[in-house]
């Protein structure tokens, strides 16, 4: 299973719950964090890269 935001929801736990009640076989995560671009000033946050990493040709 692949997440494109990172470790979201919990996954790691839910997976591991899931796989020893046997309700899904064993698998891997694969979780990809968005690369960040740094905020323009202290009163800023940094903003998500999702765009550009998606929308770009």
């Amino acid at each position: 299973m692949v997440f494109q935001d990172g470790v979201i929801y919990q996954a790691p736990v839910v997976f591991d719950n899931l796989i020893a009640t046997k309700d899904i076989p064993p698998l891997v995560g694969i979780f990809i964090k968005p690369g960040t671009v740094s905020a323009a000033n202290d009163n800023a946050l940094p903003r998500f890269n999702r765009s550009y990493e998606y929308d770009s040709n």
